[in-house]
């Protein structure tokens, strides 16, 4: 066996070690799923994207308006449900502010129940929106109670323009 075909019998394993300290690495420092980008440890967690929230909030001067997803991706142009998924899985500034802009260029009004809309037939003036606010959550076992947490493991905020 030459210099070749021992170099070929260890290219798969260094390529698992690759893949494993790159998703170790993007969990420690960015955040990064354990479900994703290689899924090592995948099963000691509850951190799945299914599991993860996305906030959106208007922030008007009666007060702050939480965006349902739905509502959002109704506003949005077509893929932006793959975008959402993927700033779950991985949130940065970038994608954050993202979304922010995207909910701040829209116009919102309030429903009968006082829910944000983009409905403009929901006979209410136009919400004039000072900020958005997005947040990522993650759930977190609390071994005390017995129950999950969630805790902001990313956050940004965009003032409207005056």
């Amino acid at each position: 066996m030459g210099a070749i075909g021992r170099f070929t019998g260890l290219v798969a394993p260094l390529a698992l070690v690759l893949v494993a300290v790159l998703q170790v690495w993007g969990v420690t420092q960015h955040d990064l799923s354990q479900w994703k980008g290689g899924g090592f440890g995948m099963f000691s967690t509850v951190d799945a994207n299914a599991n993860r929230v996305l906030d959106v909030r208007l922030v008007t001067e009666e007060g702050a308006f939480p965006l349902t997803p739905a509502e959002l991706v109704g506003v949005a142009p077509q893929g932006t449900g793959r975008f959402v998924s993927g700033t779950l899985t991985l949130p940065t500034d970038d994608r954050l502010d993202r979304i922010a802009e995207l909910a701040e260029r829209s116009a919102w009004y309030l429903d009968e129940q006082g829910a944000a809309t983009s409905d403009p037939s929901s006979a209410s003036p136009q919400l004039e929106v000072q900020a958005v606010e997005v947040t990522v959550y993650r759930p977190v076992p609390d071994r005390a109670d017995q129950r999950l947490r969630f805790e902001p493991i990313a956050h940004r905020r965009l003032e409207s323009p005056a």
